[in-house]
């Protein structure tokens, strides 16, 4: 397994393992929780069996009141709910029906998503946002109780710059009442290709069960720069190349350079 920083930014690794885990045919292991902090934590508490069959919601934009529910509908369509504006520092809001969900105690919510990182010359300005609001999170969720709308400080959004990725929220057994409505507020400006909720209840029979294996060896090397292709509306993926990136020291600090044996991770 190879694990790459694609940008010019230093990434520090303070331990590093490996879990195989067994999910029924037909199913997905998606990550949710449990990605940030200074514990390491199994895939029983940071993972969730999805099942293949998924209900549909419907979506809007607050900021303009814009329905999205087509563009976040169907996965790998190339047509995307854009939430925010590129390079602009301010919350948005995408608020999301589920559909009623009486009846429901399983309730995860499947989110594909991107954010486009801001460029460097006004990186300091949402930052600066950040920190005023919720511990300097970059993205939250609120869930509807009937009268307002309450922050979920447990709850983790996973969405990473460079590329869409799917990943799950747990909502079971949160919601007060009998609406099922849920905000997603980002920082940066973000794409959402699909969303979507898993309510197969046959699902809760299968637990997550990890097995950890060892390691064995662990070189830390350079593969040179990669850069990002634009794919329009601030949304691009990586490409590698070779070379280094100009006016920076390619040599990183510290007892471990990326020349060095880190075996002892």
């Amino acid at each position: 397994i190879t694990l790459n920083e694609d940008r010019g930014e230093s990434n520090f690794a303070d331990q590093v393992v490996l879990y195989s885990v067994d999910i029924p045919v037909g199913t997905e292991l998606l990550v949710g929780q449990g990605l940030s902090g200074t514990v390491m934590k199994t895939p029983e508490y940071t993972t969730r069996i999805v099942s293949s069959t998924l209900t549909a919601v419907t979506a809007r934009i607050i900021e303009g009141n814009k329905d999205v529910t087509g563009a976040i509908a169907t996965p790998g369509d190339s047509n995307y709910a854009l939430v925010g504006t590129v390079d602009v520092a301010n919350w948005y809001t995408l608020e999301v029906d589920l559909g009623n969900l009486v009846d429901q105690s399983r309730v995860l919510l499947v989110l594909d998503m991107v954010k486009h990182v801001p460029s460097a010359h006004n990186f300091d300005e949402f930052r600066a946002v950040a920190a005023k609001r919720l511990q300097g999170r970059t993205n939250y969720l609120q869930l509807w109780n009937g009268t307002n709308w309450n922050y979920q400080p447990n709850l983790n959004v996973v969405v990473v710059s460079g590329y869409f990725k799917r990943s799950v929220v747990d909502l079971s057994n949160l919601f007060v009442g009998n609406v099922f409505r849920v905000r997603l507020r980002t920082l940066y400006f973000t794409a959402y290709d699909y969303i979507a909720v898993d309510t197969d209840q046959s699902m809760s029979a299968y637990s997550i069960h990890s097995t950890l294996h060892p390691m064995r060896s662990a070189v830390l090397s350079h593969h040179g720069q990669n850069s990002f292709v634009s794919l329009g509306y601030g949304i691009g993926v990586m490409e590698y190349v070779n070379g280094e990136e100009p006016n920076r020291d390619p040599y990183l600090p510290g007892n471990y350079t990326r020349f060095g044996d880190v075996t002892s991770l």
